[in-house]
């Protein structure tokens, strides 16, 4: 695995936290919804004597308790990826991985902070380059 997919796993790992959030924010509106129950008097084939929303609650306790490993394995990685960017020499560099993979700044906003301090876009990149070389991945 190279420093930077070592890196990016943060980030991937947090857009699909976002995403079981979203999923879990829809379960939660489906389970406002009240569904009517059947008056037609005609009996159906086997009778299911579980309420409707038993299976909604269950899907939605399981998404809950899969997005609570998922933050606790990014609390962890974050922690590996933190420990492997403080050992970058350069506080340059160092700052610039932060930004990346801690933050998740997009370049613009990265280019944009470092402008502040008077280096270029080309500086930055150049930060960035220099400062992957420097990360030792963990096995």
């Amino acid at each position: 695995m190279t420093a930077k997919e070592f890196l990016n796993q943060a980030y991937c790992l947090n857009k699909l936290i976002q995403s079981h959030q979203r999923e879990l924010s829809e379960l939660e509106e489906m389970g406002a919804v009240i569904s009517s129950s059947n008056f037609s008097g005609m009996p159906s084939g086997s009778r299911n004597t579980e309420a409707p929303f038993v299976r909604q609650v269950e899907k939605k306790v399981d998404l809950e308790l899969q997005i609570k490993k998922e933050i606790e394995n990014l609390i962890d990685l974050k922690k590996k990826i933190h420990d492997a960017i403080d050992a970058v020499r350069d506080p340059n560099q160092r700052l610039v991985l932060r930004y990346r993979y801690i933050e998740f700044f997009p370049w613009v906003k990265i280019i944009a902070e470092m402008n502040d301090m008077f280096y270029s876009e080309r500086q930055t990149y150049r930060f960035h380059s220099e400062g992957l070389k420097q990360i030792v991945v963990p096995v």
